[in-house]
């Protein structure tokens, strides 16, 4: 069975969407999909606690490539937008001004299970400017999950006070993989 996503995702990806292409690329996103997930995805109609097709996720996420004419870089800005949209206020916020960023890298695995029902994260390094993980055991993931979730994690290092992230794919992380190993690199 293929992982599946907590609604949050699905109901950030709106306002993320809109604060960085706009009205008309949202729009043209929504016309693009089948009714059914398009007329879903219009009124924000996703609930919260819900969960949800990997499936449906990336096909919103390519439809969106599709209507802005770009590639899988636009689903790591969303990730990115839509995380620091979801934890800049209320209690997420004050966590993330509090924490260092590799502190807040290493809560890592707590995070990934508020939005997956399955797959884990293994930190293998969280130190001073630099961390790597593996993600394992996210089935059905297309390249575009696994930019949103790439993204979503540099919102997170960015709450936290990161500057100049640099990320890096060392394996997976494409259309089919389940598993992706990453590094991070930042200054304070």
């Amino acid at each position: 069975m293929n992982t599946q996503l907590k609604g949050t995702n699905f109901r950030a990806f709106v306002p993320a969407l809109r604060t960085l292409r706009g009205d008309a690329a949202l729009e043209r996103t929504i016309e693009l999909l089948p009714p059914d997930l398009g007329g879903t995805l219009r009124v924000n109609g996703f609930v919260t606690s819900g969960w949800y097709p990997t499936e449906s996720f990336a096909a919103i996420h390519e439809a969106a490539q599709r209507a802005c004419n770009e590639g899988p870089e636009l689903s790591r800005e969303i990730g990115r937008e839509a995380v620091k949209l979801d934890f800049s206020s209320g209690v997420y916020r004050l966590i993330t001004l509090s924490l260092a960023p590799e502190t807040l890298f290493r809560w890592g695995p707590r995070v990934v299970a508020l939005y997956y029902d399955r797959g884990r994260i293994v930190i293998e390094e969280s130190l001073v400017g630099r961390a790597m993980a593996r993600f394992e055991g996210f089935t059905g993931f297309r390249r575009s999950v696994w930019e949103d979730l790439i993204g979503g994690t540099l919102g997170l290092l960015e709450l936290a006070g990161a500057k100049n992230i640099v990320t890096r794919v060392l394996s997976g992380g494409q259309d089919g993989d389940s598993n992706m190993g990453v590094s991070a690199r930042w200054s304070t």
